[in-house]
Parts: C-alpha cells; structure tokens; sequence
C-alpha cells in the first residue's frame, strides 16, 4: 500500500522532531560535560585580571581572563600554522606543537562557554568562510 502525500509529510515531520530532539539532547550533554571541566572558585572582591594567581599555598600559576582567551586562541592558531608549515621535527612537536596545541584546545573545549565566542574564533580562524 502506497503512503499518500499527507502520511509521507507527517512522517518527514516527524523524523525532523526527532533528530531536533536528539540535537538538542547531544548540545545539552555537551554544555553539561563542559561544564564539569570548570572548575569554579568561590570569589569576593575586585575582578581578577589576567595575571599571576596563587591558591593558598600552591605554586603560582598564569590565570587568563575568559575574554583575553579568545585572543590567545586566535594567536595560539596562527603560531601553530606557522609551525606547521615549517615542517617540524620530532622534538619541536614534542616540546612545542603538543603543549601549544593542548592550550589551545583546553581554552576551545572549556573557556570559550557561550555560542558568542566560539563564532568569533571560528571566524577568525575562517576569514573566507
């Protein structure tokens, strides 16, 4: 039996709904998965800069202001490029490209939370896009 015109577009319907579903369920897991990568600090006061930051008595470390890690990205990308492009040997990928590399994913996996900044990397990082 032939499906009639109707049946055929509820059931194209209906498979779009459920692939927006799905979607929607994959971007919910992801946002909650990045999330957990966070790890929040409770803080009072003044905003912190980008800068040198101590925890109690742990070794200092580089804290770089979410909105000054879309910049680092970007330049974190052309270096890598460039790097790329020379033909690297091994220890440069080791001792450079990997740990370059890392940084850039972990800002691109876990600092760059909203839908705003990811556009603006991927822009930059695409000009002729």
């Amino acid at each position: 039996m032939r499906e009639t015109e109707r049946e055929q577009e509820e059931r194209r319907l209906e498979q779009r709904r459920e692939h927006e579903e799905q979607d929607r369920q994959l971007k919910a897991a992801q946002e909650q998965e990045m999330m957990e990568r966070v790890r929040l600090v409770p803080h009072e006061g003044k905003r912190v800069e980008t800068g040198a930051v101590q925890f109690g008595d742990d070794w200092p470390g580089l804290f770089v202001r979410g909105d000054d890690c879309i910049q680092l990205a970007l330049t974190l990308s052309a270096a890598l490029d460039i790097i790329a492009e020379m033909v690297p040997d091994f220890a440069t990928k080791i001792l450079v490209q990997d740990p370059l590399e890392h940084i850039k994913d972990t800002i691109e996996r876990s600092v760059l939370v909203t839908p705003l900044q990811r556009e603006v990397l991927a822009q930059e990082a695409n000009p002729d896009d």
